[in-house]
């Protein structure tokens, strides 16, 4: 029976350790990181033909030239900038006019080091200009805390309902 009962702690314990996120954990843990934003400072992936953006960039080689390079039919650079001496980088740059709405890629190089982001080229229907995409997915670490409670709430109902009901029978 106490065995029963640590095992069910045991449990508890886990399934409320294993709900809490890990603290400031980062993927990747290494390598640059980028930001694009539109012309409205907003953080996005998508621009319009012919849109001003922005570039910010950590993790670089320092003091180095990057250019800012978009890919689509044509190709052609955006910008050139150079990055801090602890490796920061930021650019401003605009989509060329003839640019056709799909998939496209921004490229961030410097000789050998060399980084792709793929971005989307839109057409503005005017109804949403610069809204902002709606959150997906649910924050589920408290209903699973309280499911985890429940559980073990229950079980030791269970256990006690048992224990109860063997000792009348005991008596009988």
């Amino acid at each position: 029976m106490r065995t029963r009962l640590w095992l069910l702690a045991v449990a508890a314990v886990l399934a409320v350790g294993v709900s809490v996120p890990a603290a400031h954990a980062q993927y990747p843990p290494t390598g640059p990181t980028f930001t694009l934003m539109d012309s409205a400072g907003h953080v996005t992936t998508s621009f319009e033909p012919g849109e001003a953006g922005g570039l910010m960039a950590s993790g670089l080689l320092g003091a180095t030239t990057y250019n800012t390079l978009f890919h689509q039919s044509p190709g052609r650079l955006l910008s050139s900038a150079v990055s801090t001496a602890d490796g920061h980088l930021q650019t401003s740059f605009r989509i060329p006019d003839n640019a056709h709405v799909g998939a496209a890629t921004l490229t961030v190089e410097a000789g050998s080091d060399v980084h792709s982001l793929p971005i989307s080229i839109v057409r503005d229907t005017g109804a949403a200009a610069g809204a902002q995409l709606p959150r997906t997915g649910q924050e589920i670490e408290r209903m699973v805390f309280w499911a985890a409670i429940l559980i073990v709430v229950g079980a030791l109902l269970v256990t006690a309902a048992r224990k109860r009901r063997s000792r009348v029978t005991a008596r009988s």
